[in-house]
C-alpha cells in the first residue's frame, strides 16, 4: 500500500517505474462476460509497477522465443515491486480521459493517460476469465501505458529516494526506495 519502502535486490540492474490503472475484484469471477465483469469490479487505484531488466539476464541461450519474452511478466512481479493507492468506487468507464504521472526524486517525472488504454477493465475481466478464476480482492492491473521513469544500472539510488505515481482524480501511492545493494 501507499507509504511502502522498496527494497531493491543485489541482482537489480535497470529500474523502470510506470503508472498504471488497475481494479479490484469484489467476487468470484469465472467465465463472466463484460457486462457482467462490470458488476465484479469492486473499485479501481493507482498502481507503481516497477520492473527489474535484471531478468533478461537469466536467460541462457540458446532459447526459444517464449524464453526469451517470459523475462518482461517475470519482472513485474518481484516481491514488493508493486505499490497501490487508494480504491476509489466509479460507475462503467469513469476511469478513461485520467492524466497518469509517475515520479522519482533525481530520476525525472512522466506522464501518460488512461484514455491509452485500448480496452476496459471489465473487457480484461471477461477475457481474463474465459481461462482462470478470480477471487475477491485479486488485484488487476490494465498494464503499462508506456512512457516510465528509468533508474539506470549504473547510477546510484539513494537511500530513501522518494517516488510516487498518481492519477487524476483517483489518488496517488507513494513509495521510498532502499539503497541499491552496495551503494549505501
Amino acid at each position: 500500500a501507499s507509504g511502502h519502502r522498496i527494497a531493491i535486490p543485489a541482482r537489480a540492474r535497470t529500474l523502470t517505474v510506470t503508472c498504471e490503472l488497475a481494479c479490484v475484484i469484489k467476487r468470484v469471477a469465472s467465465q463472466l462476460s463484460a457486462d457482467e465483469a462490470h458488476d465484479a469490479i469492486l473499485g479501481y487505484l493507482p498502481l507503481a509497477a516497477l520492473r527489474d531488466s535484471s531478468f533478461a539476464d537469466q536467460v541462457v541461450e540458446p532459447a526459444s522465443a517464449q524464453e526469451r519474452h517470459l523475462p518482461a511478466v517475470y519482472a513485474r512481479w518481484p516481491d514488493g515491486f508493486n505499490v497501490t493507492g487508494p480504491l476509489q468506487t466509479l460507475t462503467g468507464d469513469g476511469w478513461r480521459g485520467r492524466r497518469c504521472t509517475a515520479h522519482v526524486d533525481g530520476f525525472g517525472t512522466v506522464e501518460t493517460h488512461t484514455g491509452d488504454y485500448l480496452f476496459a477493465a471489465a473487457e480484461v475481466i471477461a477475457y481474463i476469465t474465459r481461462y482462470i478464476t478470480l477471487f475477491p480482492g485479486d488485484v488487476l492491473a490494465l498494464g503499462t501505458l508506456g512512457a516510465a521513469v528509468t533508474l539506470p544500472a549504473d547510477q546510484p539510488i539513494p537511500p530513501g529516494s522518494a517516488g510516487y505515481v498518481e492519477i487524476e482524480g483517483l489518488g496517488r501511492a507513494d513509495f521510498t526506495l532502499s539503497a541499491r545493494p552496495g551503494q549505501d
